[in-house]
């Protein structure tokens, strides 16, 4: 319940946010994301995609 009050708060915080702000924040973030997707292998992957998409 928690991490989806977390999950809520932070798209709506990121709905307010504007201009080159929002796009560096987003870039920073997608690019360490994929930084951190690349160096998985397929089994970590498989555990951090159901982590992140349990079924409430």
């Amino acid at each position: 319940m928690s991490i989806c009050a977390e999950h809520h708060m932070l798209d709506f915080e990121r709905s307010h946010w504007e201009g080159v702000d929002k796009l560096a924040v987003e870039c920073r973030e997608h690019g360490e994301e994929r930084l951190r997707w690349g160096t998985l292998i397929m089994k970590e992957k498989f555990a951090d995609w159901t982590a992140r998409h349990k079924l409430n």
